[in-house]
């Protein structure tokens, strides 16, 4: 959500640090469900946000908790804060559905 200035504000979960100390966060492709590491600019860390300055934008599917866990071209099944589906179930790629053969 935005804060008081407008700034976007993101659960601390949803960045990362590389080894280089850059922050990043993991931003999904609507079409795809496909992961981006996306670097970004934040500001200070609050008790569970941090403001992401620059890097990416309000209407942005971002990654919100264990990213760690995650990697860059990964698809995804994003879901919304009330863990419903965004994305339409037959839009996964053929490789994903061929798996269990």
């Amino acid at each position: 959500g935005a804060g008081r200035s407008g700034t976007l504000q993101l659960p601390l979960g949803a960045v990362q640090r590389g080894a280089d100390g850059k922050a990043s966060v993991w931003v999904v492709n609507p079409t795809s469900g496909a992961l981006k590491a996306t670097p970004v600019t934040v500001g200070a860390y609050g008790p569970e946000s941090v403001p992401v300055l620059n890097g990416v934008a309000a209407q942005d599917w971002v990654v919100a908790a264990g990213g760690h866990l995650l990697r860059d071209g990964q698809v995804v099944a994003p879901v919304d804060r009330q863990n419903r589906p965004l994305l339409n179930p037959a839009a996964k790629p053929a490789a994903a559905a061929a798996k269990g053969n």
